[in-house]
This record gives C-alpha cells, sequence and structure tokens, in this order.
C-alpha cells in the first residue's frame, strides 16, 4: 500500500511538472520579454520536483530536504510574481484596448476639430492616472496657438500665440518634460506670464503628443501633472494610439473637406456649383437674384478665353464680398450666378443694385482696361408660394426684361 502511495505522489509531481513546462512555455512563446525570468522560475520548480521524486525512490543527500523547500518555495515565488506581471500587462492591454474604443466613440461624435481636442483631454485626464491638467495646441504660420484647454483658462491661452522657436518640443512623437515653464528661457515675456496666471508654472511634468498629418506637424496636445516623474511607460503607450488615432483621422477629415469642396464647389470661381444648387429647395429662403454677365461671348471671342475666365473669377469675388456670409452665392453655369437670400426684395434690390455697380467699375487684365456689366432679376418666394423652381423662373424673366432695357452698351 505504502508503494501504490509512493507511486501516486511521483505522478502527482510529474504531471504538476509537466504542465508547469506546458504553461511556462507558451508564456514564453507570448511574452518573450519574459523568458529568462520563467525559465529561472521553472528550473527551480523542476529541480524540487526531482529531489522530492528521488526522496520517494529513498535516495537521499546531503541537506536534500532544506534544497527541496529551497527551490519548491525561490521558484514557485517567482513565477507567481512573473503571472502577476502578464496579468497587468494584460490589465494595460485592456486599458489601451478600452482607451481606444472611447477615442473612436469621441472622434464619431465630435462636431469639429476643437471639440474633439476638448474631448479627448476630458477622456485622457480621467484614464491616465496622474494627469490633472490638459492642452492641445495647433501650429499655424510659424506660430502655435490653444484650440482647447481642461484645468486652465482657454480664454487667456488663446489670447497668446507662440512663436515656434520658443515652443517645448521634441524630435520624438512622444516625449515627457519636467519643469516646461523653465524649459526655454527666449519664451517672450508676455507668454510667460499669461502660463503663469493659468497655473503652468505649477507643473511639474508634462506628457507632450505630436499630432502629424501627412509627415507635417499639425500640433501638440500636452497633459500635466504636479508631480514629479508622473508619467508612466504605459501613459506613453496610451498616448502613441492617441497620436496615430488623431493623424489617421484629420488626414481622413481634411481629405474629406477638400472632396467635398471639389463636389460642392465650381472650381474657376470657388463658389458653390450646381450640386448645391439642387439642395436649395430643401432650405427656407426669401429672396433670389439671378445674375447674367453681359456678352461673355463676346468677351470670349475677342478677347479669349483666358480673359472670360478673368471676367467670371471678378463678378465672382465681387458677388461673394457684398453677399452675407449667411447667404448663398452660387455659379449656376457658364456665366449665369444667383444669390439666394433671406433678405426682403427691397433689401435684395439694394444688394443687387451694389453688386452690378461694383462689378461695372473698370479694371485692368494682362495690360487691357475692361468694363463689363452684369444683368440681374429678382423675384420674392412669397410670389410663388414658396416654390424654388417658379421664382427662379421668374428671376429669370426679370433678368432678361432688365438686359434688354435701355442701358449702355457694354465697352471693353
Amino acid at each position: 500500500m505504502e508503494q501504490v502511495e509512493k507511486y501516486i505522489i511521483i505522478i502527482s509531481i510529474l504531471l504538476t511538472l509537466f504542465l508547469i513546462v506546458i504553461l511556462a512555455w507558451k508564456l514564453i512563446r507570448q511574452y518573450k520579454k519574459y523568458m529568462l525570468p520563467i525559465i529561472f522560475s521553472v528550473g527551480f520548480i523542476v529541480s524540487g520536483g526531482v529531489v522530492e521524486i528521488l526522496n520517494q525512490h529513498g535516495i537521499f543527500f546531503l541537506l536534500s530536504d532544506t534544497i527541496e523547500t529551497i527551490s519548491l518555495t525561490a521558484g514557485s515565488i517567482a513565477f507567481l510574481s512573473i503571472l502577476l506581471k502578464i496579468l497587468e500587462f494584460t490589465s494595460q492591454s485592456l486599458s489601451s484596448y478600452r482607451m481606444t474604443l472611447e477615442i473612436t466613440n469621441e472622434i464619431n461624435s465630435s462636431q469639429t476639430i476643437d471639440d474633439l481636442f476638448q474631448r479627448l483631454i476630458k477622456l485622457c485626464i480621467r484614464d491616465i492616472k496622474n494627469a490633472e491638467k490638459g492642452s492641445a495646441v495647433k501650429y499655424e504660420n510659424g506660430y502655435y496657438v490653444f484650440v482647447a484647454a481642461v484645468g486652465y483658462d482657454l480664454d487667456k491661452l488663446k489670447s497668446i500665440r507662440i512663436p515656434e522657436e520658443s515652443f517645448a518640443q521634441s524630435s520624438e512623437n512622444i516625449s515627457i518634460f519636467e519643469n516646461i515653464y523653465q524649459y526655454d528661457k527666449n519664451l517672450p515675456a508676455k507668454i510667460k506670464s499669461v502660463f503663469k496666471s493659468v497655473g503652468v508654472d505649477k507643473m511639474h511634468s508634462t506628457l507632450i503628443t505630436k499630432i502629424t498629418v501627412s509627415g507635417e506637424t499639425y500640433g501638440y496636445f500636452n497633459l500635466d501633472s504636479k508631480k514629479k516623474d508622473a508619467f508612466s511607460e504605459n501613459d506613453l503607450n496610451s498616448m502613441r494610439i492617441l497620436s496615430n488615432y488623431l493623424g489617421t483621422t484629420l488626414e481622413n477629415a481634411f481629405l474629406l473637406r477638400k472632396l467635398e469642396k471639389m463636389y460642392n464647389h465650381d472650381q474657376l470661381t470657388g463658389l458653390y456649383n450646381r450640386y448645391m444648387f439642387d439642395e436649395l429647395e430643401k432650405m427656407n429662403w426669401k429672396t433670389v437674384i439671378l445674375f447674367d454677365v453681359d456678352n461673355m461671348k463676346r468677351i470670349n471671342d475677342s478677347f479669349g478665353h483666358k480673359t472670360g475666365d478673368a471676367v467670371l473669377k471678378r463678378f465672382s469675388q465681387v458677388l461673394s464680398s457684398l453677399c452675407r456670409r449667411e447667404d448663398f452665392a452660387i455659379r449656376i453655369g457658364g456665366d449665369e450666378f444667383i444669390a439666394v437670400q433671406r433678405e426682403t426684395v427691397e433689401d435684395a434690390k439694394i444688394i443687387a443694385h451694389r453688386i452690378s455697380d461694383e462689378f461695372s467699375k473698370p479694371f485692368e487684365f494682362e495690360g487691357q482696361i475692361l468694363s463689363v456689366h452684369a444683368s440681374y432679376g429678382i423675384a420674392s418666394f412669397a410670389e410663388v408660394r414658396g416654390n424654388f423652381q417658379k421664382a427662379l423662373q421668374l428671376a429669370d424673366e426679370r433678368m432678361y426684361q432688365f438686359k434688354s432695357s435701355n442701358r449702355p452698351l457694354e465697352q471693353f
């Protein structure tokens, strides 16, 4: 009976050692950076198990019990500590994954880029242990300007523009600065005064994340803490995720904006094009002004299409400059333009007259003085019970009446 118990103990030890070795092998394959500590700990456990098996066979040697106890204890403690490290690493990975999902959610729900930065700063302050305050700056023509901040007075920060040469930055995408307020002694006094007034001088650690779009620096995302050495390697990894996501998101947003502009805008004049014209029927307007540049065929035949294009560009500049921001100026094709407005007919007449007078002023193009006129017609939506197409047709009829009226002939 004792012999059977002995073999059961030996088989149990061998099975346990086998399972530990299999587990160790799987851990080494997945977490290679822990390979040496895992081998070390498993070696101790195996050596302790071998000594126990020898003891079960009645093979004893000097300090065998002591060696077995030390080996099993040291191996078990080392193996458990490695497992805890791996669990911590896994927890950090899950935290990064959760942060990735939240970043994606904020990107999808933000209305503007500045709003996105504001939301992400709040997210990072919540999730990064020692982060207390944060800000975001954008690069503009040699300066960095603040676009978002949490924990600071954003209005004060927006009042300053930091020269590129005075801005604390690193060649690395993610970096940590200690006492960033003192980093650059050449920082203009006004800027240092604003920083001090909002409390930047009280921050000991700053985690800076560079935002790169199409290989160019778009700006920086900063997290601040009053603690020294506040940020860990895990925090750096989280900000690397943020940097990659922001860079890709902004690049896609700018590309989409460019495509939308190409789709919605006339390439020659920069005004809205026929696509936006088709969308206007869904909106609430009061008046429509239809313009037609007079004698465009004669201009193209006499001076060439390059001059004709210059005339159309000039009219579009006059039209867009004299229309209000909330109104729509559209080139609907050829030499025809419309301004759709929330004005009364009388106000629309004043605006149309101003546009016509301004456009009629002589201008020079490639050494030639040109004097070109435009005809226009105005219709109220109330006249046609809000029917957009009928309002446009009525404006078109009035524009041709205006064109055929007794007016001075255009001079070129």
